[in-house]
């Protein structure tokens, strides 16, 4: 029996991304996933983007070399410039205009926002060591999250702190399935706008739906209960897992 605070949303299959670039090696993961609703939104724009170092900052707006020059270390330099300039690359791509001319900034709540084209609209980023990717729904709202995950080992403690018994179940002996829906919980919970400001268990993939809780659940709520759906591909060693309604 459901908890009272508790509610489930389908999460569905999908065509094929509409990628503006497509890099080798990625593909879908499976099983399939099915979906309940016909009033679905397409699939979202999804850039995919090494990270390394970079010495060409001209892309770049004067406040968001400001930005930069703050971060400390040339790990999180690297990481925080490939993902400005992954969204940059996309939107001119998907959108039209330079790369030059789009400016990604966060809003109060730290989510991120790109200005281009005399438009502001909400992305979604996300980096891990030698990757990148940033999303944006096709209808420019802010009802997207991406994550990416190395597929490592992690310790049975950090498991049982932010999966719920039943995540725990299914994926019990499988490091890639741990990352997959650890991707897309946190997918989710970006998606909602409150990251890991709440209880990663909050956000529960159970099978081919996503159930939502507690803070989670209100957030849902207050957005109107949209049918979500998502996609992971795999590159390399690496998950990235794009949610959307």
């Amino acid at each position: 029996m459901k908890k009272p605070d508790e509610r489930e949303t389908p999460l569905s299959s999908i065509p094929p991304y509409i990628h503006a670039s497509r890099p080798p090696g990625l593909h879908a993961s499976t099983p399939p996933y099915l979906h309940t609703s016909t009033h679905l939104s397409p699939a979202p724009y999804l850039k995919i983007r090494e990270v390394k170092p970079e010495t060409n900052f001209s892309r770049l707006s004067a406040a968001e070399k400001n930005e930069f020059e703050k971060l400390k270390t040339p790990k999180r330099r690297d990481e925080w410039l490939a993902s400005r300039l992954a969204a940059k690359e996309l939107i001119s791509e998907a959108l039209g205009g330079t790369p030059d001319g789009i400016e990604v900034f966060s809003d109060a709540d730290r989510k991120p926002l790109a200005r281009a084209g005399g438009k502001e609209f909400y992305i979604s980023l996300s980096h891990r060591d030698a990757l990148c990717a940033c999303a944006i729904n096709r209808a420019l709202t802010p009802l997207i999250g991406v994550d990416v995950e190395k597929i490592e080992k992690r310790s049975e403690a950090w498991k049982k702190d932010f999966f719920t018994a039943g995540e725990y179940g299914a994926c019990a002996g499988s490091e890639e399935k741990f990352t997959e829906t650890w991707t897309l919980k946190e997918a989710a919970l970006k998606m909602l706008g409150l990251g890991l400001s709440v209880d990663a268990r909050e956000a529960e993939i159970a099978g081919e739906r996503v159930k939502f809780a507690g803070r989670a659940l209100e957030r849902y709520e207050k957005l109107g209960s949209p049918a979500i759906r998502w996609k992971s591909v795999r590159k390399e060693n690496y998950i990235i897992s794009v949610l959307w309604a």
